[in-house]
């Protein structure tokens, strides 16, 4: 069954981050480590699973001057911050980079800060009870 995204909120070190209208989590990866020897069954590579890289996290908000959460991002650039995302159905938690936030000024639209931030370490996630 299809989950709606609204009423998601995002954190940074725990301040809600005002008026976002996109997050994604993209780009993880998992290193693969070649362990084919000569003797391999079956003649096919093998493989071990290395190091997780947990990708990147860009958030898109309706730029507001004064909102705590959007003046935390533009504190902690270069920092790492804790983010925890939360919606109808899990709450996901984990550190990255923040980096410089951009802002976009659209013909006849809203103006919108966009920040790319680097995912450092683990992301967990919890089913919402």
């Amino acid at each position: 069954m299809a989950v709606k995204t609204f009423g998601t909120a995002i954190t940074i070190n725990t301040i809600a981050i005002g008026e976002c209208t996109s997050a994604s989590r993209s780009g993880g990866a998992i290193n693969e480590i070649k362990t084919t020897a000569w003797d391999s069954a079956n003649n096919a590579d093998t493989y071990l699973g290395g190091i997780a890289d947990y990708g990147s996290l860009e958030i898109t908000a309706n730029h507001v001057i004064g909102d705590a959460g959007q003046v935390e991002i533009f504190a902690e650039v270069g920092n790492v911050a804790a983010f925890i995302i939360t919606d109808s159905v899990a709450t996901e938690t984990f550190s990255a980079i923040v980096g410089v936030p951009d802002i976009g000024r659209d013909e006849d639209g809203v103006i919108v800060v966009t920040v790319s931030c680097k995912v450092t370490g683990k992301a967990t996630s919890a089913a919402v009870v």
